[in-house]
């Protein structure tokens, strides 16, 4: 089986005098699809002179470009760090020289489909929203100053320091899972309610995606307003690094007595002593098996 999505965009400038928000889909065909998955991404740009606008360009047309040249071997939030990192130095560097695009950041919202499981990276103050059976739900926590009259104020961005933090999640997909990312100039005005009715309206992709962005304008929202609407269709096979991610969620069993069963194992005996413990297990052909139990 092989991972299924529908996408939808939509953006528009608003009242506003240029559209600093920039976003983009990759959806890449046979193994690439099974190795790396789909990638949706939006960004809100900061800064005068267009400088907002060529931060959020360059920094989904990167990680668009940039996360698929990555090895196959790294896991998603890997590849993705070792991505964004750099381009974070990048827009720095270039917002120096040029004293027009000084202070030039952006905030950047990514989301990686992939198998059986979703991977989020995210800065700044876009949203990602999932929608399914149990509801609609923010995956994402803005990154601005939580005092009157700052809200608005970014405190982690790509580009507006050196010591980038990014927030990175994951979780496992269901079949009908609809994710949307979202500007600020949409969810805003929206707010959660109103985010919830349109996705339930529509069930295409496109289509939502518009509808955000129209009543979002209705509701007063004067800033540039960009919406990516997917919902899962089908589920893919998970590949040797999808199934390497979700071991690192597995806990560690207890620590085994003799006597004491792990799965088709028993415990027969002690070997000896030690900061971890070392069990001497059978097998149910009678095989012996020395283990390491590591607390």
């Amino acid at each position: 089986m092989q991972l299924t999505v529908s996408i939808g965009q939509y953006s528009d400038t608003g009242a506003r005098p240029r559209n600093e928000d920039f976003h983009g889909a990759a959806t890449p065909v046979s193994g690439q699809l099974a190795a790396k998955g789909v990638m949706l991404a939006v960004a809100d740009g900061v800064g005068g002179h267009g400088g907002g606008r060529e931060a959020a360009e360059s920094a989904v047309r990167s990680v668009l470009s940039d996360y698929y040249a990555t090895p196959e071997t790294w896991g998603v939030a890997d590849a993705l760090n070792r991505v964004i990192l750099p381009l974070n130095r990048w827009v720095q560097t270039h917002g120096a020289r040029n004293r027009e695009t000084a202070g030039m950041a952006t905030t950047l919202s990514i989301l990686v489909l992939r198998g059986k499981r979703y991977t989020i990276a995210h800065v700044g103050d876009c949203r990602i929203y999932r929608l399914n059976s149990n509801g609609l739900r923010q995956l994402t926590t803005d990154h601005v100053w939580d005092l009157p009259d700052m809200r608005h104020v970014l405190k982690r961005a790509i580009g507006l320091d050196s010591q980038l933090q990014v927030d990175y999640a994951e979780g496992e997909l269901q079949a009908g899972d609809v994710f949307v990312l979202l500007s600020d100039g949409v969810w805003e005005p929206l707010g959660q309610r109103g985010i919830h009715e349109v996705l339930a309206l529509f069930h295409n992709p496109q289509m939502a995606a518009a509808d955000l962005i129209r009543r979002a304008h209705l509701q007063g929202g004067r800033d540039n307003a960009t919406a990516v609407v997917a919902r899962v269709d089908a589920l893919g096979e998970d590949s040797y690094t999808g199934l390497v991610a979700e071991a690192r969620h597995l806990v560690l069993p207890p620590r085994l007595k003799p006597g004491e069963r792990l799965g088709d194992f028993e415990g027969l005996a002690l070997l000896q002593r030690c900061p971890h413990g070392s069990y001497q297990l059978a097998d149910p052909d009678g095989t012996l098996i020395d283990v390491a139990q590591y607390h």
